[in-house]
């Protein structure tokens, strides 16, 4: 009998409402991003969905254990952005809102509480945020944009990475000058690269491999970079950076030692890269079309083109590690002879796909197409792939090419909070199932996933032997107190 994957609480389930499950609406996908292996997703309802790696608390859903499946984080908001990083992540709700979750490392948070949370929890009370950035994925810093135009940061700035003129860490949101222009912020390791609504590209920092090029050093405040007024899109990873100009064309500055700029730099007889870092804007003449975003890693880069917004064509370049690239030709961390593509190669997604976001974490990538289904590929040891991969089978889990993330049909009746609040917990070990909480148990079912129900449970119990059911996924409901309580398992 295989292992049943634990889930620790409430938070890790979705949450119906119904006397039949076969019932649910349709939904779908309809947003996606990554943080470094912890993936956020938003449901075309406006809820917001996590998977992956959780030890922090980054999904926002109540617990710290990785999960395959994807589980609801909130649903009470409507959800439009997420940004990750290394064990934290932030969510910019519809109504303008900002929340945070994961580590509180260097202040990330930006609550001022000091303290990492691992469910929502909002920074300040205003309701007027637009946009928000984080470092990708080494380091502890975080931007956002206000609907006035002005920029704020916070979290770690020991290379004068805020931009606020000294190098002192801020636990909750402060003004970069004064400044009401801001359109796009893009944050690396130590130095930040943005975008004002002229076109003008802008960076401070640490500037540690010519990010902010034309200074030498750090800059401790926001700095013009160039006389362009073109430039359209910003991202930063690590000590790389990379801009779009309005033509749809994709220019590459900064560390290039790993060959991960997309300018396909030769290398000597030792496979050294003869320019280790560029210090201008340099054209990536190997991407055709017009780029609409830019993703990746240390090790791997995704960058996806097309027309008016919609995708029809994702470039991925670098590491092959774990499937990273998605063509089928990868191999597994640990072993000898990884391939690494200097120039772009395609994943195996079929070319009439077309797509809205395209999102890279750490060796793996997550794409939402136009009709709202979600396709992963590469690393999967956390769950990050979201494919129900059972839990004792992800310490070795990858996916060398494309495959399909089911979309929970779930309706949501309570929010994760309210569970919480609530003090139920459900855990699922071996054969057993139990049941915690504070409250009244009224009713105890498990569910297959037609809906039928396949075994009642005494409600006088708490804990329950399920060993007579067959290998499958199914989903155990509980009721207390008028709530309903659910956690999809696999046996």
């Amino acid at each position: 009998m295989k292992k049943f994957t634990k889930i620790m609480s409430l938070a890790c389930c979705a949450l119906f409402a119904g006397a039949s499950l076969a019932n649910a609406e349709d939904y779908v996908w309809k947003y996606v991003n990554t943080g470094d292996a912890t993936t956020y997703a938003v449901r075309n309802d406006g809820s917001l969905w996590a998977w992956g790696w959780n030890e922090l608390g980054q999904a926002g859903n109540g617990i710290k254990e990785r999960s395959a499946m994807p589980t609801l984080t909130n649903g009470d908001l409507k959800w439009k952005k997420v940004a990750g990083g290394k064990a934290y992540a932030f969510f910019l709700a519809e109504d303008g809102s900002l929340w945070a979750a994961g580590s509180a490392e260097s202040g990330i948070q930006g609550t001022g509480d000091g303290i990492g949370h691992k469910v929502l929890t909002r920074i300040g009370t205003d309701n007027n945020w637009v946009d928000v950035a984080c470092t990708r994925f080494w380091g502890y810093t975080a931007f956002a944009i206000k609907s006035d135009g002005t920029l704020w940061g916070w979290g770690q700035n020991t290379s004068a990475q805020l931009g606020i003129g000294n190098i002192q860490t801020q636990i909750v949101p402060v003004q970069i000058g004064t400044d009401t222009d801001w359109k796009q912020v893009a944050v690396g390791s130590s130095s930040v690269i943005a975008i004002k609504n002229d076109g003008s590209l802008w960076g401070w920092g640490g500037n540690m491999r010519g990010e902010v090029f034309g200074y030498k050093g750090r800059q401790a405040t926001p700095v013009r970079l160039g006389n362009a007024n073109d430039w359209s899109y910003v991202c930063m990873i690590d000590y790389r950076a990379y801009g779009v100009k309005n033509d749809g064309t994709m220019w590459a500055w900064g560390d290039n030692s790993a060959n991960l700029l997309g300018l396909n730099t030769e290398t000597d007889e030792e496979g050294v890269v003869t320019v280790s870092q560029v210090t201008e804007p340099t054209q990536v003449t190997a991407i055709t079309g017009n780029v609409i975003s830019i993703s990746g890693c240390e090790n791997t880069m995704s960058v996806s083109t097309g027309t008016d917004g919609v995708i029809d064509k994702v470039w991925m370049f670098g590491s092959n590690t774990d499937g990273a690239l998605g063509d089928g030709k990868g191999l597994g961390n640990g072993n000898t002879g990884i391939p690494f593509m200097t120039t772009p190669v395609s994943p195996s997604l079929k070319s009439s796909l077309k797509m809205d976001y395209v999102a890279s974490g750490q060796n793996y990538t997550m794409v939402v197409t136009t009709d709202g289904d979600i396709w992963g590929w590469g690393c999967n040891r956390g769950g990050q792939l979201g494919d129900e991969t059972l839990y004792d089978q992800l310490q070795t889990a990858y996916k060398l090419k494309p495959t399909l993330i089911n979309c929970p049909q779930d309706e949501i009746t309570t929010s994760i909070s309210d569970a919480v609040a609530q003090d139920t917990e459900i855990s699922i070990n071996g054969s057993v199932v139990s049941l915690q909480t504070e409250g009244r148990l009224t009713s105890a079912t498990i569910y297959n996933l037609q809906g039928a129900a396949v075994m009642i449970l005494s409600a006088s119990e708490s804990s329950w032997n399920i060993s007579s059911l067959p290998q499958g996924t199914y989903i155990a409901k509980f009721v207390v107190d008028g709530k309903v309580f659910t956690s999809k398992f696999a046996k």
